[in-house]
């Protein structure tokens, strides 16, 4: 009984001074983290004031970030609605900025902001151009854009390069015939940019040029629309791998097309008419074409004709 109570008090013994000791050690290191703490608060509270002192910057910064955060949500609302629809952007385009948001109605098309036309929005060419091909477009019984036409439209409008893969009967021709006859129909000077970037010496010439210049522009369109087409030119080429996909491309034009301003003046290449549209698209009495559509071969054949009636694509 001695040994087990001798044991007991010398552990007891050892456990009051282990507590003293940590004791003192919490005395000794109290002041130090309050010093500490005071220090980095006010470190904080200086650099506070040296990275924003007046108002005007904290609200500045507070504006930038809820637009840089609009921003981010906007993307991931487009990058969510592209996948709910089945919208696959290549790997190298997925998290490109610039690329146009789809479309989810026809009536989403917009006028890109290359399109820069003077007077009002709802009489603007694109505008009159836009109710004729949706009446078209209603008439044909299509209800709603496909997923290639949703992101197809308002990137080719954007007069970006675009390659699309889609299955058969999802709307691949009406995701390039759409737009190809909107930016068929504009002026060279608007498509070009040539009135907002041409040289101030230029405008002058062409303000003193008089009542002929103005004769010259009329022919373009008053309102930016090029009438029918620039002359002797072919705007616009579809190129279709058989003969029979090629007449149902050149259908499917002609019935979009119906009714747009101006007319539309649109050509299926064949053996019949081939010597006759390669002779028009070197002659400077011509019309000229909105859209030509025609096979590979038959394309090739027209540009190495070894006579002087050789097509001339050199508008497109």
């Amino acid at each position: 009984m001695d040994e087990i109570f001798n044991i007991l008090s010398s552990t007891a013994r050892i456990d009051k001074s282990r507590r003293k000791k940590k004791a003192k050690q919490r005395e000794l290191t109290a002041p130090q983290a309050q010093r500490t703490n005071i220090t980095s608060s006010e470190d904080a509270a200086e650099d506070f004031k040296n990275t924003i002192t007046p108002k005007e910057d904290l609200s500045n910064s507070t504006k930038n970030h809820s637009a840089a955060k609009q921003k981010q949500i906007h993307h991931e609302e487009i990058a969510a609605f592209r996948n709910r629809v089945g919208i696959y952007l290549n790997q190298s385009n997925k998290h490109d900025l610039t690329i146009p948001d789809p479309i989810a109605s026809f009536g989403e098309m917009a006028n890109p902001p290359w399109w820069k036309e003077e007077g009002s929005s709802k009489n603007s060419t694109f505008q009159l151009l836009a109710s004729a091909f949706i009446r078209n477009i209603e008439r044909g019984r299509w209800i709603n854009p496909t997923p290639i036409q949703m992101q197809g439209i308002p990137s080719l409008l954007a007069r970006r390069d675009v390659l699309g893969c889609a299955p058969t009967g999802s709307g691949k021709s009406g995701a390039f015939i759409i737009p190809t006859l909107f930016l068929s129909s504009v002026s060279e000077d608007i498509f070009y940019n040539r009135i907002r970037n041409g040289d101030a010496n230029q405008k002058e010439d062409q303000s003193k040029k008089g009542k002929k210049n103005n004769k010259k522009k009329k022919l373009k369109g008053s309102n930016g629309v090029a009438e029918s087409s620039s002359q002797n030119k072919i705007r616009a080429l579809f190129l279709a791998p058989s003969r029979e996909l090629a007449s149902q491309l050149h259908r499917e034009v002609e019935r979009l097309g119906e009714g747009k301003m101006h007319g539309l003046r649109a050509a299926l290449l064949s053996k019949t008419n081939a010597a006759t549209i390669c002779s028009n698209s070197t002659s400077s009495s011509s019309a000229g074409l909105d859209v030509l559509v025609t096979t590979p071969l038959r394309l090739v054949e027209c540009l190495k004709d070894d006579t002087d009636k050789k097509l001339d694509l050199g508008s497109v």
